[in-house]
């Protein structure tokens, strides 16, 4: 197949998604071009802002630049056609106009929505344009489907050229950690991380990468996932907490009860690494069959964490337990026995 993949927009997170698709597809033989969608949207937000400050009365919003740096996507899509599938990854910065051209074109979309279930109310305009949905969380698909009857799970997947275990020795101090969390700091987070300081969790130093918390996380403003990974592989234990919050800013909680695992615990545990989670998604036991150690709460956080810290044997055997368990969970693997299935049931072999 011929095959536009449609970055995400973002240069983190969803990025590495769009990259594993376009890796996978590529092994797999099909005739893969990408558009990298991270440079057009920031690219027109630039212009868009110059122009502002040429002419007062002038006052862009996010939308216009969306829409403008939609167009570049339509424009390439023409120079490549005829193509067989346009495959857009999480799609939320592609403007809706966007999509309306692309139907009138006639070429075939594929959305993998990334941000299910807590950005599921952003895909009203989006869903009955594309031809074929994916999304990350099972719990979503009823809900899509009753709008695109076309509308699928997809499993979060991982990267076996860069999610793997270490193949460098040493590591530098700045990679190595007792217990390591790298991630939004949401509210539920918070409250995990501040319970936690008043639980006996032995002498291990929990070290946040996050959005400052009363001074105790280490700020930062993202990670690329090649950095990322150095972190697991030297991290004694790392703690993979699951998502509750829809919106950041107005912090409000999912309304349904998610079922997915996000793509950390599948990432950790490709890389090898040890982890620590919560109970509150269903694919868990699905996926890893009760090999990852599991909290309900603070307290039984903090006696995982102090007990695994003081047995490095039990530490490796479950890792070694989970990754074998994972190992399926491959891009190659969901798009040989999900996406391209999928698409011949839908569209045919036509």
């Amino acid at each position: 197949m011929k095959i536009l993949v449609c970055y995400p927009g973002h240069i983190i997170s969803t990025v590495d998604v769009a990259i594993g698709w376009e890796k996978a597809l590529k092994k797999l033989g099909h005739e893969v071009y990408q558009l990298a969608y991270e440079y057009n949207v920031p690219f027109y937000g630039a212009v868009l802002a110059d122009w502002e400050d040429r002419n007062p009365d002038f006052h862009p919003t996010l939308n216009d630049t969306l829409w403008l740096a939609s167009q570049d996507l339509v424009c390439k899509v023409l120079e490549l056609m005829p193509l067989d599938l346009v495959l857009i990854v999480t799609g939320l910065l592609v403007h809706e106009r966007g999509y309306v051209l692309l139907e009138n074109l006639g070429v075939r979309t594929c959305l993998i929505f990334t941000e299910s279930p807590y950005n599921d109310h952003m895909l009203a305009q989006i869903t009955p344009r594309v031809d074929l949905l994916f999304v990350n969380d099972k719990a979503s698909v009823e809900g899509f489907q009753e709008v695109n009857p076309t509308t699928f799970y997809m499993p979060h997947s991982y990267d076996p050229e860069r999610h793997h275990p270490p193949d460098m020795e040493p590591l530098d101090d700045e990679y190595r950690h007792q217990v390591f969390f790298l991630g939004s700091m949401y509210e539920e987070r918070k409250a995990l991380f501040r319970a936690l300081e008043d639980e006996d969790a032995g002498d291990a130093e929990l070290d946040i990468y996050a959005t400052s918390m009363d001074g105790r996380g280490r700020v930062t403003g993202g990670m690329q996932n090649a950095e990322l990974v150095k972190h697991y592989w030297g991290s004694d234990i790392v703690l993979s907490p699951n998502r509750t919050t829809e919106d950041y800013f107005a912090k409000t909680q999912i309304t349904k009860e998610a079922w997915s695992l996000g793509p950390r615990v599948y990432e950790v545990a490709a890389c090898g690494a040890f982890q620590l989670t919560d109970d509150s998604r269903p694919e868990l036991e699905t996926v890893f069959d009760g090999t990852i150690p599991v909290y309900h709460n603070a307290k039984e956080l903090a006696k995982l964490i102090k007990h695994y810290s003081e047995h490095a044997d039990e530490r490796r055997q479950v890792a070694e337990a989970v990754r074998e368990r994972v190992l399926p969970c491959t891009f190659e693997n969901r798009a040989k026995e999900i996406l391209f299935p999928t698409i011949t049931e839908v569209f045919g072999n036509g």
